[in-house]
């Protein structure tokens, strides 16, 4: 069996991923039965398929133990703080604005409790008073257990389980030999000499690349990097890592001529530099870990396998932490590198066949394949990764292969330089020369940007694809081109194959979607707009403060739309004309100037929306097909025999009220009569099917 350590690696990944959301009562049965499973296939197996069954079995139910000996053993000794205040001495690894004056959002290692020592754990508070990265400090704490929402799985991959507020009796301590401490006056010196010698425009983005600092990085250069698929240059990771070590290595080996050990070696320190001029954070640790594997091999004068590094980098972070297996960052990289060795292995493929068949090529067609095989790295790159970013519900730029085959070739120049200007800014008789080489640096920066902003201009250069739909036709995909590449069927057969697939898959999902009104609450305050998406039209019921404007922004770009074909304003104050202008709304109306008593419109087929305009306040009722949506602003009074199948809160009470359904906002706790009957939802998505019925998608997280 070749590889086997790739496969136990990848396997137990995918074990631990899995098991995230698996019952906690379900694990060791599970594990049992593997067990028994493997021991069987041992002593009964034969044939080829032996050795991978009791190999498949054995890393299964080894993922499974591991996992429920991690909850007893780490977790729950944890939750025996839950709910005490206590005096903890703590250093902080991360620190982000926080909400209220003066404090911030962080990460801390505590080292004491109530004065006694304890085994290192990671705490967040977010309500420490204000505090650098590096520094120690005591303070009074409350600690709790991480609140289940949709960042506490990206926590619990960092190894943050615990949450904690800050009571007071604050104070920082003094500690400069620490190790986080160098680490973060390290990484703050280098930010400092890039700010002072990278031109200003650049010097948020080089502090962003070469030591992960994405402090000064502006949301605009954030937005243009993700819209043209370069989200990957501004986080420091595997390629900024390769670039810098493999930059090393190649200056030992060929200007310097040292051994192949030696140049091991001084990549190996030049990893590790890296990984702590960067704060050590997950992505540069992952790649980290796996380039060390590369480079340890070579120093023992073993042949390199990127495959087999991968696995093994995969199993040494999931057996330190299992829920490492849900990390975005991890599983985004790891299914990169998928496919940049899919590529590799493809080029061999090719590479053989013409050598056997003694295959003379031009010039010409030899520059004309390395054109072809560059710019299938970034395609291959963005097939794999492409179900990762469906599950997070992420967009998909369409010109990515375009803009990377363009953009990362300027990477290690802009790292390299900034690297080198971060470092001889210390020496002060170096100062000319670190301007120039910061010069350089902003020239390859420039270029860089100005891709990204070019690319990101082409109208639908970037979708949102999301759903368990496109999931799984995403996977589909991927397994199918796995299929016709090593049944070695020929590329334009292939071709038409997957182009199949997507017109079928697309076809199928146009025809159950043509039935459904897709229901999306956006802004976070009492009382969020609604926004309703049919086909490829949208109606937009707005309420609330000016704020959700820009959140019914983001659901627009989420569903891949640049309009809106109706726009009603239910505000008593506020500017309709603005909003229609930032919504692009083709049609607007303003109940306060636009509806004496009552109106009906009709947006688009199949859904009415009926605006009933009284002293008190104003209420809604969107009919589609036969279901009905309401909600309010102000304390309208509503008819006694009227019902609603689901009604949006907000602060405002209406009177006689009666749904089946109640969606709850913040505003629903000041309210004096909740109907006892109605089924309460916290959702902000919800689907109505003209035909069959609503359904609310209501956000559960079930893992341990």
């Amino acid at each position: 069996m070749k590889r086997p350590l790739a496969y136990a690696g990848f396997l137990y990944l995918g074990i631990q991923l899995g098991a995230v959301f698996l019952p906690s009562a379900a694990v060791i049965p599970l594990a049992a039965f593997l067990i028994v499973a493997a021991l069987a296939g041992a002593k009964l197996g034969k044939g080829k398929y032996r050795a991978p069954f009791v190999l498949a079995a054995s890393v299964a139910a080894s993922a499974l133990l591991m996992r429920a000996a991690f909850i007893e053993l780490h977790i729950k000794p944890l939750h025996a703080h839950t709910g005490k205040e206590a005096g903890i001495t703590a250093v902080v690894l991360e620190a982000s604005p926080g909400y209220a004056a003066d404090s911030v959002n962080a990460v801390v290692s505590v080292r004491e409790i109530n004065a006694e020592r304890i085994r290192p754990f990671l705490v967040r508070i977010p309500n420490l008073p204000y505090s650098k990265p590096g520094e120690t400090f005591s303070a009074r704490v409350t600690l709790k257990p991480l609140k289940k929402d949709r960042y506490a799985l990206s926590r619990y991959a960092d190894g943050i389980f615990m949450e904690g507020i800050c009571s007071g009796s604050f104070s920082v301590q003094s500690d400069g030999k620490s190790f986080y401490t160098i680490a973060a006056a390290i990484r703050s010196g280098l930010s400092d000499q890039l700010q002072k010698y990278v031109p200003h425009e650049y010097a948020g983005m080089a502090s962003a690349i070469t030591i992960g600092d994405r402090s000064g990085l502006s949301r605009s250069i954030s937005n243009s990097f993700r819209n043209a698929g370069l989200s990957h240059v501004l986080v420091v990771s595997g390629m900024h890592l390769s670039a810098v070590s493999g930059l090393i290595y190649a200056v030992l080996r060929r200007m310097f001529s040292f051994s192949r050990r030696t140049a091991c070696v001084g990549a190996i320190v030049s990893v590790l530099a890296f990984m702590v001029m960067t704060g050590g954070t997950p992505s540069v640790i992952r790649a980290g870990t796996a380039m060390l594997l590369v480079y340890i091999g070579g120093l023992f004068r073993r042949k390199s396998d990127a495959l087999t590094s991968l696995g093994a980098a995969a199993l040494i972070l999931c057996i330190r932490n299992p829920y490492a297996a849900a990390d975005i960052g991890l599983l985004l990289s790891f299914s990169a590198t998928f496919g940049v060795l899919w590529v590799s292995a493809a080029q061999r493929r090719s590479a053989k066949r013409r050598k056997k068949q003694n295959v003379e090529i031009s010039r010409a067609k030899q520059w004309m394949l390395a054109v072809l095989w560059t710019a299938a790295v970034p395609a291959a790159t963005a097939l794999t990764t492409l179900p990762v970013l469906i599950s997070i519900g992420a967009g998909v730029s369409l010109l990515s292969v375009v803009s990377n085959l363009l953009a990362v070739p300027l990477v290690p120049f802009a790292v390299g330089f900034g690297l080198v200007t971060a470092l001889i800014g210390f020496i002060p008789f170096l100062g000319p020369l670190a301007h120039l080489t910061g010069l350089l640096c902003a020239v390859f920066l420039r270029g860089m940007t100005r891709i990204a902003e070019c690319v990101s201009s082409v109208p639908y250069a970037f979708v949102h694809i999301s759903g368990t739909y496109a999931f799984c036709v995403s996977l589909l995909l991927c397994a199918l081109i796995l299929f016709l590449w090593q049944k070695r069927v020929a590329l334009r057969k292939a071709m038409a194959v997957c182009a199949a697939l997507l017109f079928l898959s697309c076809s199928a999902y146009a025809v159950y979607d043509s039935s459904i009104v897709h229901v999306c609450l956006a802004g976070n305050g009492e009382n969020p707009a609604v926004v309703l998406l049919y086909g490829f039209k949208t109606a937009v019921v707005f309420r609330g403060p000016e704020s959700n404007g820009k959140a019914v922004r983001r659901v627009m770009e989420e569903y891949n739309r640049t309009k809106v074909e109706f726009l009603i304003d239910l505000r008593e104050k506020g500017d309709t004309a603005q909003i229609a202008q930032e919504l692009s709304a083709q049609a607007a109306v303003c109940v306060r100037e636009d509806v004496k008593t009552n109106e009906t419109f009709r947006p688009f087929e199949h859904v009415e929306v009926y605006a009933k305009r009284q002293k008190r306040g104003t209420y809604v009722l969107i009919q589609a097909g036969s279901f009905r949506l309401g909600l309010n602003t102000g304390k309208p009074q509503l008819a006694g025999n009227e019902s609603f199948h689901v009604y949006v809160a907000g602060s405002g009470e209406p009177e006689n009220l009666h749904t089946d359904k109640l969606i709850e906002t913040r505003g629903l706790r000041r309210w004096k009569y909740i109907p006892n009957d109605a089924e309460r939802y916290e959702a902000v998505r919800m689907d109505i099917h003209i035909k069959k019925g609503v359904r609310i998608k209501e956000v559960t997280y079930d893992f341990e």
